[in-house]
């Protein structure tokens, strides 16, 4: 028995140093995107159209889109309100945003993604912006999107929000939560074309149209488990799925 145990330690103390010395480096975040806090003054966030499907979400829809405002006043934003029975398309309407009534999704499809399926019928924009309702955007995290898009010639660029962790419970689990993320899904795996690993966030994703639309959109992942690594390898199969951390949106 004492041996059983001897052995059982090394083999978790070898484990253990394996993950350190990863070259990937899954206890890190390095594979980081922040704002610089810079104003969309020239209008060149015209070319986004922000996708949010929402569903009960009124008591917080309103922080999400000031958040989503904060950006630039040219982007163009769409709320698709997946049969709420509270005000969220109300919220969404005094923001500004342009709510569509969602339907019930056919056989086989999540309520999000058959959402999110009528929303971009409506998108005539170059690029399309997923966000989640429950995400808040600090000011000029878009155009770093933008921008890490444009320059490395990238159709999709996800990021996974801060989550929350103002109790003692989110601040204890919330951290091995991203730690154990990363070990399924190393963000520098994921970020590199050749590698078969493939992750992506879909609380914040920004895609270009024509790229979405030619992968069958969110037909070919509606049944999908876990659909936004779904979506992350869909995309990967061009060579253009890059996955980020940041602490500039907050869910």
């Amino acid at each position: 028995m004492v041996e059983l145990v001897l052995y059982l330690s090394l083999f978790g103390v070898v484990c253990w140093c394996s993950l350190i010395l990863l070259p990937w480096r899954p206890w890190s975040v390095r594979e980081k995107i922040e704002t610089q806090g810079i104003v969309d003054s020239h209008g060149t966030l015209g070319d986004i159209t922000v996708l949010i499907p929402a569903r009960n979400e009124g008591s917080y829809i309103r922080h999400t889109l000031n958040g989503v405002r904060a950006q630039s006043e040219n982007l163009r934003i769409i709320v698709i309100d997946d049969q709420s029975a509270d005000d969220t398309a109300e919220q969404a309407r005094r923001c500004g945003a342009l709510v569509l009534s969602g339907i019930a999704p056919p056989a086989g499809w999540s309520g999000k993604l058959w959402a999110l399926e009528q929303g971009l019928c409506e998108v005539r924009t170059p690029y399309t912006l997923l966000l989640d309702a429950d995400i808040e955007l600090a000011p000029g995290i878009v155009i770093e999107l933008q921008r890490k898009a444009r320059n490395e010639n990238i159709a999709l660029v996800s990021l996974m929000a801060e989550p929350p962790m103002k109790n003692f419970i989110e601040r204890l689990l919330m951290p091995a939560f991203i730690f154990f993320f990363k070990l399924l899904y190393p963000f520098g795996l994921a970020n590199k074309p050749a590698s078969r690993v493939a992750a992506a966030a879909g609380g914040c994703v920004l895609v270009e149209t024509q790229a979405l639309r030619s992968v069958g959109a969110f037909a070919n992942l509606h049944n999908a488990l876990i659909d936004d690594c779904t979506f992350g390898h869909t995309h990967q199969t061009f060579r253009f799925a890059y996955f980020y951390w940041t602490e500039s949106c907050s869910s």
